[in-house]
């Protein structure tokens, strides 16, 4: 990539030339910040909705909050006893 680079830097103004001499490092720009920081500042206050209806104290510490608004509470699946099959 850098002998192509050197190439087009060692010709004679043309087009190529032209056409890159406009691009700008994007860097550490305000544009870049804005689109890859999220807003810490809430546009709306939402309402809480509780879909699958208000947790009780041992669900409590198994609940979820997300972005929309939703409290969802979060079931732990156990895992299934298997029979040991005997022959």
């Amino acid at each position: 990539m850098a002998g192509i680079l050197r190439l087009v830097a060692q010709r004679p103004p043309g087009r190529l030339q032209t056409v890159t001499k406009g691009v700008e490092s994007l860097i550490c720009t305000d544009w870049i910040r804005h689109k890859f920081t999220k807003s810490r500042i809430p546009d709306k206050i939402k309402p809480l909705r509780l879909p699958q209806g208000l947790p009780t104290e041992e669900n409590m510490s198994n609940t979820c909050l997300k972005s929309t608004g939703e409290l969802v509470v979060q079931w732990h699946l156990k895992p299934v006893e298997q029979k040991a099959d005997e022959a």
